[in-house]
């Protein structure tokens, strides 16, 4: 019995550390394929920021006004980036203008996309009046990013 409580703690302490067969080295800024981040208000708004690796190894912070609040971590299968690729690509997201804001407003919290695919690199801050699709493309990641099995990691 005390060999199976060991045994069970062991399983535990590993499963958030573990990669499942990720290569620790693609976990790097270099290798960052899309990040998002809500930024805090005054009121109650999500805070949180999600960091994906083109390996599918994902982060989550959870900051303040999320479900989630710490760190997790999961893995995100390969048609899952491809489906966020191929979203950002309907969209144009490279060629959506760099900062959707207005100096005026401190109140609103920001999303702040980014995304690296194919040598291109593009950050968007949506702060105010962005465009419909850049909205709804933030949604469509988050609605993937909602059905992913999360583990919290140690802090």
């Amino acid at each position: 019995m005390k060999a199976l409580i060991i045994l069970c703690g062991t399983l535990i302490f590993a499963a958030c550390h573990s990669k499942k067969n990720i290569n620790q080295t693609d976990v790097s800024t270099e290798n960052i394929f899309f990040t998002i981040e809500r930024t805090p208000c005054y009121g109650t708004c999500e805070n949180y920021k999600l960091i994906i690796y083109t390996n599918g190894y994902c982060i989550y912070e959870g900051k303040n006004f999320v479900e989630k609040i710490g760190k997790y971590e999961s893995v995100m299968d390969a048609g899952k980036i491809e489906l966020i690729e191929k979203k950002a690509t309907e969209i144009n997201y490279f060629s959506l203008e760099n900062s959707y804001n207005h100096p005026g407003i401190t109140d609103i919290p920001a999303t702040i996309t980014e995304l690296n695919v194919n040598g291109k690199n593009k950050k968007i801050e949506n702060r105010y009046q962005a465009p419909q699709e850049l909205k709804e493309f933030e949604l469509f990641v988050e609605g993937i990013m909602n059905e992913l099995p999360w583990k919290k990691c140690k802090e």
